[in-house]
C-alpha cells in the first residue's frame, strides 16, 4: 500500500504541474516517471491517474460544484487536485475501492500539511461515494462540454466533425509500433518482440506497424532499444508512406522533432539519399538526434533552425519536402488532453498564418517534378483545406493522389484527389490530415 499513496502523491504533483502551471502533459508525465524510477506496475497506475484526471477535468470540477460551497477557484491548488483525482478514481477506476480512494486522498492532505482541510476533502468525497449513481446520471444528462469535458470553444471549433469527435472519446485505443525493416524482416521483429514479453497484434492499415501491448517502459525493451521499432501513431507514419521517396532522393523535413517521420523516411531510403531534419529549438533537434542514435540510421542531419526561414543551400535540391507543420492539435486530445484546456478561437488564425510563413519558406526547396506532403493533427477548415488551397492559389503545385500508397481499406474519394483527413478513432489513429502535391 505504501508504494501506491506515494504514486498518488507523485500524481497529484504531476497534476499541478499540468492543470494549474499549464505543462505539457507528455513532459511532466516523463519526468515524474523517469525521476521517481516507479516500477511497470506503478507507472500504468500514475499514467491512469494523471491522463485520466486531465481528459475528465471539466467533468470532475463540475461534480466537485456540486458537493463544495467553496469555490472550485478559491480552493488551494493541491486540494483542487486531490480532489479531480480522488473522484475520477471513485466514478471512472473499478478496480479502486472507494473507500481506498478516500482514506488515501486524505493522508494526503495530511502529509502535505494540509491537515486542517483533510476533513473538508473526507466530506466531499464520501458524499460524493453515496450519490455515485446519481453523480454519474447527472453527468450523463449534462450538456456536452461537462459531459465530454471539453470547453465550449473547442466544440465549435470541430464544426460539423463534433459528432464523430465526441463518439471517439475515452475509447481504448492501441498502441503502434513502426517496425524499422531496413534492419531485419517483420517476422523477425516480431520474433524478437513476443520473446520480449510484449503481445503483437496485426495492424490492417500499415504492413510496417504492429499493434502491442504489456510492454511496460518501452525505452527499457531491447527490441526498442535496437532501435528495431519506433512508437508513433499509425496516421503519422502516413507522410512517410505517401512521401513516395526511391533511393538516393534528398529530403527535407523542415518541423522535425521528435524525428519519427524524418527517421521513418530514413529507413525507407535503405540508407542512400540524405534527409535533412530541422526543428526551431536545441531542445527538439535533441529529441531528433536521441532517436538518430537509437535507431542507428546514418542518413540524416539534424540541425536547429526556423523553418520560417529559407536555407539558400537547399533551394531546388529536395526530391521530397515533409511540412509537418505546427497546429491546434485537435485531433490529438485523446492522447494529450490538456491541448483542450490552452487552444482558443484565436490561436488556430494565428497558426494558420504561421503555417503559410513556413509553407512560403520552403517550399522554395522543391525542385521541378518534386513532391511536398503537407499534414497535421488537427481538423480546423483554416489549417487544413485552407492551406490546401493557398498552395494551390499561390504556387506550382498540383494535388497527386495517395492511393498507390495506401492500403485499400483507407483509400477513398479524397485519397485519389489527393488529400486524407482522419477523424479521430477512425481507423483506430489519432485525428489527422495529409496532403500531397506534385511540383509543376
Amino acid at each position: 500500500m505504501t508504494a501506491r499513496v506515494n504514486v498518488r502523491n507523485i500524481a497529484v504533483n504531476a497534476l499541478v504541474s499540468i492543470l494549474e502551471d499549464e505543462e505539457k502533459s507528455h513532459i511532466v508525465e516523463r519526468n515524474y516517471m523517469d525521476k521517481n524510477e516507479l516500477s511497470d506496475v506503478d507507472r500504468s497506475f500514475f499514467l491512469r491517474l494523471v491522463e485520466g484526471t486531465v481528459e475528465r477535468k471539466i467533468t470532475l470540477d463540475y461534480v466537485i460544484s456540486l458537493y463544495s460551497k467553496t469555490s472550485i477557484n478559491k480552493m488551494k491548488k493541491v486540494i483542487r487536485n486531490v480532489l479531480r483525482m480522488s473522484i475520477y478514481q471513485i466514478l471512472y477506476m473499478e478496480q479502486v475501492p472507494d473507500r481506498s480512494a478516500v482514506d488515501e486522498a486524505v493522508k494526503i492532505c495530511k502529509k502535505r500539511s494540509f491537515a486542517p482541510l483533510s476533513g473538508f476533502v473526507n466530506g466531499v468525497l464520501r458524499n460524493i461515494v453515496r450519490e455515485k449513481e446519481d453523480v454519474l446520471k447527472k453527468i450523463n444528462e449534462a450538456d456536452d462540454s461537462i459531459k465530454y469535458s471539453i470547453p465550449e470553444e473547442v466544440l465549435e471549433l470541430y464544426g460539423d466533425k463534433k459528432d464523430k469527435v465526441l463518439s471517439s472519446l475515452f475509447n481504448e485505443r492501441h498502441i503502434n509500433a513502426r517496425l524499422n525493416l531496413s534492419k531485419h524482416s517483420k517476422a523477425e521483429i516480431i520474433a524478437m518482440l513476443v520473446a520480449s514479453g510484449v503481445k503483437v497484434y496485426d495492424n490492417p492499415y500499415v504492413d510496417s506497424a504492429v499493434y502491442i501491448e504489456k510492454f511496460g517502459d518501452i525505452t527499457k525493451n531491447p527490441v526498442y532499444a535496437m532501435g528495431l521499432i519506433t512508437i508513433m501513431d499509425t496516421a503519422s507514419m502516413i507522410p512517410g508512406l505517401v512521401s513516395g521517396v526511391e533511393n538516393g532522393d534528398i529530403v527535407v523535413d523542415v518541423c522535425s522533432a521528435p524525428g519519427g517521420k524524418a527517421i521513418h523516411i530514413a529507413e525507407m531510403l535503405n540508407g542512400t539519399g540524405t534527409v535533412f531534419a530541422r526543428d526551431l529549438t536545441e531542445g527538439k533537434v535533441s529529441l531528433i538526434n536521441e532517436n538518430i542514435k537509437r535507431t542507428g540510421v546514418k542518413n540524416v542531419q539534424s540541425k536547429v533552425f526556423d523553418a520560417r526561414n529559407t536555407d539558400k543551400s537547399l533551394i531546388g535540391k529536395a526530391d521530397v519536402l515533409i511540412c509537418d507543420v505546427p497546429c491546434s492539435g485537435l485531433g490529438v486530445i485523446n492522447n494529450k488532453s490538456d491541448i483542450k484546456y490552452r487552444i482558443k478561437k484565436e490561436d488556430v488564425l494565428e497558426l494558420s498564418k504561421l503555417q503559410k510563413e513556413i509553407v512560403d519558406s520552403s517550399i522554395p526547396y522543391v525542385k521541378k517534378g518534386g513532391t511536398l506532403v503537407y499534414s497535421t493533427c488537427t481538423l480546423t477548415e483554416e489549417e487544413n483545406m485552407g492551406m490546401v488551397k493557398y498552395i494551390l492559389d499561390n504556387y506550382d503545385f498540383k494535388l497527386s493522389s495517395l492511393n498507390p500508397y495506401l492500403s485499400e481499406n483507407m483509400k477513398n474519394e479524397n485519397t485519389d484527389k489527393g488529400y486524407l483527413e482522419i477523424i479521430p478513432g477512425e481507423f483506430d489513429m489519432d485525428g489527422f490530415f495529409i496532403a500531397r502535391f506534385i511540383r509543376g
